[in-house]
């Protein structure tokens, strides 16, 4: 089972994880590193880097804003070692990843969870309406 690694912008991840607890359960798989103001970005990137050591690199990023720092110090750690980077942090994102979670390699698989996160974004009542 590989480790989710959300990495946001504050600690809205943080209450992502507690929030999933209500829906899935187990989150023991989660964690989150916060980008905070007074973090310079060695610093960041040490934090999360130490966060992949930990892992034996048995892990999925999950960042928040794609250019944005998390992304990008997400992509710095993954590139060398092969390792997903998913951006666009959602609840439904977030919740498709940790169903899949043993099918995380398959490049389907990422496919699938990046529709089915896609697709949760709607004009909920015009879909009602039609």
């Amino acid at each position: 089972m590989k480790k989710i690694l959300i990495l946001t912008h504050g600690y809205w991840g943080k209450y992502l994880i507690e929030s999933a607890k209500m829906i899935v359960g187990d989150t023991s798989n989660l964690e989150s590193i916060a980008l905070l103001p007074q973090d310079t970005l060695e610093e960041y990137e040490n934090k999360v880097k130490k966060k992949v050591e930990e892992n034996r690199n048995n892990v999925i990023f999950l960042t928040d804003i794609a250019g944005g720092t998390t992304t990008n110090v997400a992509i710095k750690l993954a590139y060398p070692l092969n390792l997903k980077v998913l951006s666009g942090l959602s609840a439904p994102l977030l919740f498709e990843v940790i169903n899949a979670n043993s099918e995380l390699e398959k490049d389907e698989t990422i496919q699938e969870i990046i529709y089915e996160a896609r697709e949760n974004c709607k004009d909920v009542l015009k879909s009602l309406l039609k």
